[in-house]
């Protein structure tokens, strides 16, 4: 059976949402020479400064776990899934924390999940592998970097290696 455009986008469900929309060009005065630096008004520099993330802490205010703001439903599913392993229930979940949300916190252990939370919490420009399998520091509270939930559904190989790093983070606040 063939399927209009219409009929398929229904099917996927992309319909009423999804509208096709012609390309625009851009008018000639929006268009910066190569060699002009675009010019960054000082309020948008300082919402830049302060970096948005997800911060869920558990019942215990042992464990902090900074994230990516949103997640798809698979993601967040994973998430679920991660946390029930390591026997963590969530007493608080905010979707818009920062850096001073964070710090008003005295958890025994931040794990921080993906690449751009964990330089921007640890203000470094190492790559995620870097980052992990060894604590970290912020504001003297150890902080153990592993995968986003986005990635691990992406990349199922890395999922041995999250483990290892909650383990590391367990291991942080319950020393053998």
């Amino acid at each position: 059976m063939s399927l209009n455009r219409e009929a398929l986008l229904r099917e996927l469900e992309l319909l009423p949402v999804w509208q096709l929309h012609q390309p625009v060009s851009a008018p000639a005065s929006a268009v910066l020479a190569q060699d002009a630096a675009p010019v960054i008004a000082p309020e948008v520099e300082a919402k830049k400064a302060i970096h948005q993330f997800r911060l869920m802490t558990s019942d215990d205010a042992q464990w902090a776990f900074v994230l990516e703001q949103r997640h798809d439903s698979d993601a967040e599913a994973l998430l679920q899934n991660m946390l029930k392993a390591v026997a963590i229930k969530v007493a608080q979940d905010s979707f818009d924390a920062n850096r001073v949300d964070l710090n008003q916190l005295t958890p025994k252990v931040i794990v921080v999940m993906g690449e751009s939370e964990a330089q921007q919490l640890l203000s470094q420009t190492q790559t995620l592998d870097a980052f992990r399998s060894k604590p970290h520091q912020h504001q003297s509270v150890p902080v153990v970097v592993t995968y986003s939930a986005s990635h691990l559904l992406l990349n199922l190989a890395d999922k041995a290696k999250a483990w290892e790093d909650l383990c590391l983070a367990r291991s942080v606040i319950t020393p053998l």
